[in-house]
């Protein structure tokens, strides 16, 4: 805990850190007010919620991390993904579902795959460009969404065998 912190004589609700209102956990050694904790802890087992942790039932993805119930699990994971989609790829979960219904339909666009979906965007603008397996949307990613790496690529395995080369000449 931080210095300012120790300095402070009353929680967020004005009740004081003295006495019988103040609770110290062992864990973290955080200063709890009593007072707000049991109001809190009334309003869990109100609402038919488990007591065990504080931050169960909250609405931020952040907060509810630590819970372990099935509701709590699933409600974390699907606020970091809306997040993920709307801010790093500035797509709706609409949008999103429409992309999945797609390759579920039809597969990976490159290879046909229909397993380990990845959003596929550009590097260099952020468009998203559709849905691709795993494998496909990691092998444009090595080749830098370069069309003529691609090309090289495709020239390379168009040769099909090992060429000798003289060591001589500075390559191997």
């Amino acid at each position: 805990m931080t210095h300012y912190n120790l300095l402070k004589t009353h929680c967020g609700n004005g009740h004081p850190y003295s006495g019988e209102n103040l609770y110290g956990s062992p864990k973290s050694g955080k200063r709890q007010c009593r007072a707000c904790q049991s109001n809190f802890m009334r309003s869990q087992r109100a609402a038919g919620l488990p007591q065990n942790d504080p931050r169960h039932g909250t609405d931020s993805a952040y907060t509810n991390w630590g819970c372990r119930c099935e509701k709590c699990k699933r409600g974390s994971f699907e606020a970091r993904r809306v997040r993920t989609l709307r801010y790093k790829y500035g797509i709706s979960e609409e949008q999103q579902n429409e992309l999945h219904a797609r390759f579920s339909a039809f597969g990976c666009d490159i290879c046909g795959s229909k397993r380990n979906p990845r959003i596929d965007h550009c590097h260099k603008t952020g468009v998203v460009r559709g849905i691709l397996c795993a494998g496909c949307n990691t092998g444009l990613g090595h080749l830098r969404d370069s069309k003529e790496a691609i090309e090289k690529a495709i020239g390379y395995l168009n040769r099909g065998k090992l060429e000798t080369v003289n060591k001589t000449e500075g390559r191997y």
